[in-house]
């Protein structure tokens, strides 16, 4: 699944966390957007496609985070403050 995003924040450093079907990437490209490339199951790609933005924002912000309450990365609080539903589009 391929998602380009627009962040609060512009930032330069790319991360990416290992999952059991497959790494989730968030990918800076410019003017305040990133790439999202997360490789999954094709069941699972149709089940994230067919969520609105913020629903998708939250399944994003679950992946990175690993399932804890509190940001494990940089990169998951970046995305923890678009969660509102206007930072993905």
């Amino acid at each position: 699944l391929v998602a380009t995003v627009a962040t609060r924040e512009p930032h330069a450093t790319a991360w990416q966390r290992f999952l059991p079907e497959g790494p989730l990437a968030l990918l800076p490209v410019r003017d305040g957007y990133s790439n999202i490339v997360w490789s999954t199951t094709p069941a699972r790609a149709r089940e994230l496609e067919a969520l609105g933005p913020e629903a998708f924002a939250d399944a994003v912000n679950e992946a990175l985070r690993g399932g804890r309450e509190a940001p494990a990365s940089p990169a998951a609080a970046l995305l923890a403050s678009l969660a509102g539903g206007s930072g993905y589009e």
